[in-house]
């Protein structure tokens, strides 16, 4: 006599829907998280470039304060500035890709000549420095405006916008005066020689 389990008949359609969750629902399920994962980073980014875009802004502000300075110490809220600035655009790149953002040194020129001016501490800023800080200030209007434009809402870089931008930072020159190099670098005596 043959004896039937009353297991095997349940067992079936469960068997079916699990095999369906593994063969369509699983599948699925991961091709919309990895689409919703891409769509994460490229919102990560453009929240950086915003980041990266509001630093550029203040770096203006802070300039054109620096600009009516007198004093070294009147521009050290510029230095924090062009720190931070430099800080969130290296950011940007590597988030990126170093190769989609352009590598802009003017912000590191910044921190660099302010670092050699105030370098003696507090003293009264020379002619050729504060022209120096004037002549920045008169293109970062025009930088900061391109910075603006660079990458689009859905977080595309646009080349275009980014090799002008490139351009404009080339023309800030911020170079350090051979007389402060000078002054930091004083050259050993050669009287004893």
């Amino acid at each position: 006599m043959r004896v039937r389990s009353r297991g095997k008949g349940r067992r079936s359609p469960l068997i079916g829907v699990v095999l369906l969750f593994m063969l369509i629902v699983w599948p699925s399920y991961q091709i919309y998280n990895l689409l919703h994962a891409n769509q994460k980073s490229v919102a990560v980014e453009r929240l950086l470039y915003e980041a990266a875009y509001l630093n550029v802004q203040m770096l203006e502000g802070a300039m054109r304060e620096a600009q009516a300075s007198l004093t070294a110490s009147g521009w050290n809220e510029w230095k924090t500035n062009a720190y931070a600035a430099q800080y969130v655009h290296e950011r940007l790149r590597q988030a990126t890709g170093e190769d989609r953002v352009p590598e802009l040194v003017v912000f590191e020129k910044m921190v660099d000549l302010i670092t050699v001016v105030q370098i003696n501490g507090d003293r009264q800023l020379k002619e050729q420095e504060r022209k120096q800080i004037a002549d920045a200030a008169a293109a970062m209007p025009t930088f900061v405006e391109r910075y603006g434009q660079f990458m689009t809402e859905q977080g595309k870089v646009l080349s275009s916008k980014a090799e002008e931008l490139e351009a404009l930072a080339s023309q800030i020159l911020l170079e350090v005066s051979e007389s402060d190099t000078e002054m930091s670098n004083p050259e050993p005596d050669k009287g004893h020689e």
